[in-house]
């Protein structure tokens, strides 16, 4: 399975594209913390990972391993208690493009969630909040299993403005089109008006996508701008979409629209 990700460099680039086979095989740095080393133009940082449409950033660590059956295990997670309130984690798992139950081609995605303090209890009062592969399981921090070392690299913190050059330089990415739909059949990809190669409208054709009562949740802090967290969300062709931070999770509201 393809993965996108931006280096945390001192000239903002935008995505790389790598076979998550051979993510081992990436630039490796040292793990920056506690460290004064100045940013540079050397990739082995990083600053963000995409995979079907779900962007990964402002973790202090990222690992990525492709399983036997084509699934990607993406685990981030940040531990430094000098630049966050409490250590968190996701671990994401990333099913090959497949039909759903209704016959819809669809992301199927696996999550669990780990936290202490109050990022824990901040999660746990969301309540049940689904994906397509099932109910997000929430655990507490000393039940995390860091992933091998050779999977991993570190994040890199940046200033204010290094961060959005980094951000403004990175392209969006749907979760419904390249580099995502290997193994689709050709006749459930359309191209866009972009010229991009997509996944063909499932809903339009009368399959069901997702289950009646899917929230979004938008997680807020009084010190961050607004991240959205489109844990449940889908667009309107089954891909699922999110925005996952290593920040303190802040504050929750549900919004029940959809979002693209």
């Amino acid at each position: 399975m393809k993965i996108l990700v931006q280096w945390t460099t001192k000239t903002a680039q935008d995505w790389t594209e790598i076979n998550a086979e051979f993510w081992e095989n990436t630039p490796e740095r040292a793990d920056p913390t506690g460290s004064n080393e100045q940013l540079d133009d050397a990739t082995g940082w990083v600053h963000a990972i995409c995979v079907q449409g779900v962007t990964f950033n402002g973790y202090d660590h990222y690992s990525i391993e492709q399983l036997e059956d084509g699934s990607v295990e993406v685990i981030c997670w940040s531990d430094d208690l000098n630049t966050t309130p409490d250590r968190v984690a996701s671990e994401w798992l990333f099913l090959p493009f497949q039909p759903n139950v209704y016959g819809a081609w669809d992301t199927h995605q696996i999550v669990r969630r780990f936290a202490e303090g109050d990022s824990l209890s901040r999660l746990q009062q969301l309540g049940v909040v689904k994906t397509s592969g099932g109910d997000i399981e929430v655990l507490p921090w000393r039940e995390f299993v860091q992933p091998e070392s050779k999977n991993t690299r570190h994040g890199k913190s940046a200033t204010d403005e290094q961060n959005g050059t980094l951000d403004a330089k990175r392209a969006e990415v749907r979760g419904d089109g390249d580099p995502w739909l290997d193994g689709v059949p050709e006749e459930e990809i359309v191209v866009n008006r972009d010229g991009v190669r997509v996944l063909r409208d499932q809903a339009a054709i009368g399959r069901r996508i997702l289950p009646d009562g899917t929230r979004t949740w938008f997680l807020t802090d009084a010190t961050e701008s607004q991240t959205v967290h489109t844990l449940a969300s889908g667009n309107d062709s089954g891909s699922y979409d999110a925005t996952e931070t290593g920040d303190d999770l802040g504050d929750a509201r549900p919004n029940n629209d959809r979002t693209r």
